[in-house]
């Protein structure tokens, strides 16, 4: 619960249906500003929070939200519609996180599979009786001073087309795009001295492929297991070698 309340802290929040109204304020209390459209009206006790009765899926904007939190029941929904419903939300707001609600005798599982096979990543168990799947990075409870970081680079929105393009040959503009990433990433390493190197969200490593006979050790979290298994398939070398790791988390 920490965590996700800390992700919320000081940003705005759309939310789709009001939900558990006894959960959700605890959820939003760090919240700066929060807007809640709900199909039948409900509401809870928050100072910063604004209530309407309206249709959730319909509901328009006037400025983007940096969060919006669905409570919308998806466990009837067809994959398609889970699709474009979370190809709305993205219009709304630049991350989306989608609650489902564990109720007794309910196909929970259902609305949480479905959202997992939509936006790739495994839901998080934030309470006793809601899991969340979202399309944020949400950081660990782990701090890090920002001294032991020397540079982060993140590619976890990079389509698979372009790691098709990457290993096929088939796209010039993709291969010379790699090429400097590759070019870049060298530039932040010691000339004459082993270096650490970290991928999150590793995908099938692109990187650390090509990179780790430079490294004191590689390490690649991810938290697809079939992305893995592809890493270790692409690159069979990179996964022998004993200072490299890929591990499965988030």
């Amino acid at each position: 619960m920490e965590q996700i309340q800390s992700f919320v802290a000081n940003k705005t929040v759309l939310v789709l249906n009001a939900g558990n109204v006894q959960l959700m304020p605890t959820i939003l209390n760090r919240a700066r500003n929060v807007r809640v459209v709900d199909s039948k009206g409900l509401r809870w006790d928050q100072s910063n929070a604004t209530f309407e009765r309206g249709n959730p899926l319909t509901c328009t904007i006037s400025e983007r939200f940096d969060i919006v939190w669905s409570n919308v029941d998806v466990n009837e929904m067809e994959q398609d519609d889970v699709h474009q419903f979370v190809a709305a939300t993205a219009k709304l707001a630049l991350d989306s996180i989608f609650a489902v609600q564990k109720v007794r005798g309910s196909p929970t599982a259902v609305g949480i599979d479905l959202l997992e096979k939509c936006i790739q990543k495994h839901h998080v168990d934030i309470h006793p009786n809601l899991s969340i799947v979202t399309t944020a990075a949400i950081s660990s409870s782990v701090a890090m001073t920002e001294e032991s970081v020397v540079a982060v680079w993140s590619d976890r929105k990079m389509p698979l087309i372009w790691r098709d393009s990457v290993y096929s040959g088939k796209c010039a503009i993709m291969t010379e795009l790699y090429s400097a990433q590759k070019a870049y990433i060298t530039s932040l390493m010691a000339p004459n001295q082993p270096t650490s190197y970290v991928e999150v969200g590793c995908g099938t490593s692109e990187m650390g492929s090509v990179l780790f006979d430079r490294m004191a050790y590689t390490v690649g979290v991810e938290i697809n297991p079939v992305m893995i298994e592809l890493a270790k398939d692409i690159h069979p070398l990179m996964h022998a070698h004993p200072r490299n790791f890929l591990i499965e988390g988030n």
